[in-house]
């Protein structure tokens, strides 16, 4: 049946078993691609290092032609790297000075090898026997100054290092592979400065297709975190290990970053993108968390500076008022010294003068005196001989005005008398009148003042009469106003 796939048309049955058209396909392949052949593409699906199918004798991974992000791949190569041919592909690698281990998928490749049809599987495949390292490395270069062109076309190359750092970090943001040694690297710098408790740390992938996520992700997370300042680090590596920092992704996240970034990527000779556009480069990770350590210290040194000087104004300041006090008071004391001693000399003067004066002024007061006593003298006699006449006259005017006003009032003090007798009940009550009062006190002046079953008290002239007040019996008109009669 292999033979009709070139033969005669009028076979006698067209219908392959599926080896012999695995195998004719195989022969169309072999005869197509007679030899080996270089084929550039990406790594996708190669197990990465520290995987234990990295380990086994034979390596299998695709090769694709990338699509924009999100898209399947616009072609699919399987390759497989037999035992035989790895140790020369290695080899490759290692003279280069590319490690084996950086061959991870996103890395781009150009690789030789033989294209097979492999039946068991139904698919084409390339051997691969051989591996260009100048073109993984010229696609890295040239992708790197590519990337550095467009950024710097839209000003982005030094845009983060237009953000001030701060002067004392408050939050330090640390992203990188969570215990790696970078990683450790940085903590024990800023553990043994005492800063350990400033760091907030997000884990990132800083190697493969991972990173182009991850770093830009944590980035935007230490920023919303509160981060004033953030460590970017990895530890060294080849510039394949270390290519995805030579992305553009990763490139315009940190570009963009609102927080300062420090970079602390590979080793000192290592030289990335995003080193380019970082605020500051440190050729390390260490070099990176020093750079913390001496922010703070200066921090401190100004601080410290500046209560040295606050320090040493003030003793300036109370030095010179200290000697300004000093020489006002020697002033002063010069100055009451001179004025007391002046005003010991005016008292004794006026002590001298005095005695001198004393005893003229005494005569000269005493005659004074002597004449006022005598001008007092006058006077008071002369007020007390009026005011003597006026009491005089005042007793004269009473002597004779009591009498009439006595006989006055005599004569009004009989009529109130009488009058007082006339109206005296003792009188009324002794001609036949009587006076009645409830049991409460209350006077009774008409029967409106009673009612039914009071106790009343009536006093006549010699007593009292005691009674209760009662109905009012039905009774013929003509007789109720005869003895005994009550109303009410």
């Amino acid at each position: 049946m292999q033979d009709a796939l070139f033969g005669p048309d009028d076979v006698a049955d067209p219908t392959w078993t599926v080896g012999d058209l695995a195998r004719a396909v195989g022969a169309v392949v072999e005869q197509a691609f007679p030899g080996e052949v270089w084929v550039r593409g990406e790594i996708r699906g190669l197990p990465p290092p520290g995987d234990a199918r990295r380990n086994r004798p034979h390596l299998y991974f695709d090769l694709i032609e990338p699509a924009p992000p999100g898209a399947r791949p616009n072609a699919v190569l399987p390759v497989v790297l037999w035992a035989s041919d790895r140790k020369r592909v290695n080899a490759e690698l290692r003279r280069s000075g590319i490690r084996v281990s950086t061959m991870d998928s996103g890395v781009d490749v150009r690789i030789r090898g033989r294209v097979r049809w492999w039946a068991p599987g139904g698919r084409a495949q390339l051997q691969m026997t051989g591996i260009d390292p100048e073109y993984t490395l010229g696609r890295l270069a040239a992708d790197r100054a590519a990337v550095l062109a467009a950024l710097d076309g839209e000003g982005l190359l030094d845009r983060n290092a237009s953000h001030p750092l701060p002067v004392m970090p408050e939050r330090v943001g640390l992203v990188t592979s969570i215990g790696s040694a970078a990683h450790g690297d940085v903590r024990r710098v800023l553990e043994r400065a005492g800063l350990d408790h400033l760091v907030v740390e997000v884990d990132a992938r800083t190697q493969g297709p991972e990173a182009l996520t991850t770093i830009p992700a944590a980035l935007v997370a230490v920023a919303a975190a509160g981060a004033d300042l953030v460590l970017l680090v990895r530890g060294g590596g080849s510039r394949v290990e270390l290519a995805s920092f030579d992305s553009e992704v990763i490139a315009r996240a940190v570009a963009t970053c609102p927080v300062p970034i420090i970079a602390g990527i590979g080793h000192h000779i290592d030289d990335s993108v995003v080193d380019r556009v970082a605020h500051t480069s440190a050729p390390t990770p260490t070099a990176a968390a020093t750079e913390v350590v001496s922010l703070v210290a200066l921090a401190r040194d100004r601080a410290e500076a500046l209560w040295e000087a606050v320090a040493n104004g003030a003793r300036r300041a109370i030095d010179g008022h200290a000697h300004r006090l000093a020489v006002t008071a020697r002033h002063g004391a010069s100055v009451t010294g001179a004025a007391l001693r002046a005003g010991d000399a005016q008292v004794a003067t006026a002590a001298a003068r005095a005695r001198r004066a004393g005893p003229g002024a005494l005569a000269t007061a005493t005659r004074r005196l002597d004449v006022t006593a005598a001008a007092v003298g006058r006077e008071v006699r002369r007020d007390v001989t009026g005011a003597d006449r006026l009491v005089t006259a005042a007793v004269t005017r009473l002597v004779r005005r009591p009498g009439p006003t006595l006989d006055r009032h005599r004569r009004d003090l009989s009529g109130l008398e009488a009058r007082v007798r006339a109206a005296d009940p003792v009188l009324a009550l002794a001609r036949g009148w009587s006076i009645t009062y409830r049991a409460d006190g209350a006077l009774v002046r008409g029967p409106g003042d009673v009612t039914a079953g009071d106790a009343l008290v009536t006093v006549v002239a010699d007593g009292r009469v005691r009674s209760r007040v009662e109905p009012a019996a039905d009774r013929d008109p003509a007789s109720s106003d005869g003895p005994g009669s009550s109303d009410g």
